[in-house]
């Protein structure tokens, strides 16, 4: 079993499943990505996808033809 969380945390986590995938939340909080997808589970969180807009566009799928998306 993990660390518990604290309220602090769960807000962090709230607030940064807004803006990043789950894998860098992990990161960012020095969390396994598995403890990040459970908490969010329990707390009916919505978590962001790798490759996301919000992911920096760093994965973005070129679109179809090869055109830029978005």
């Amino acid at each position: 079993m993990g660390k518990r969380w604290t309220d602090q945390e769960i807000e962090k986590l709230k607030s940064m499943a807004r803006l990043y995938p789950a894998h860098r939340i992990a990161e960012i909080t020095d969390r396994r990505l598995g403890g990040i997808v459970v908490k969010a589970q329990e707390l009916n969180i919505a978590l962001r996808h790798h490759g996301e807009i919000s992911d920096q566009m760093s994965c973005a799928d070129p679109g179809v033809a090869g055109f830029d998306w978005p």
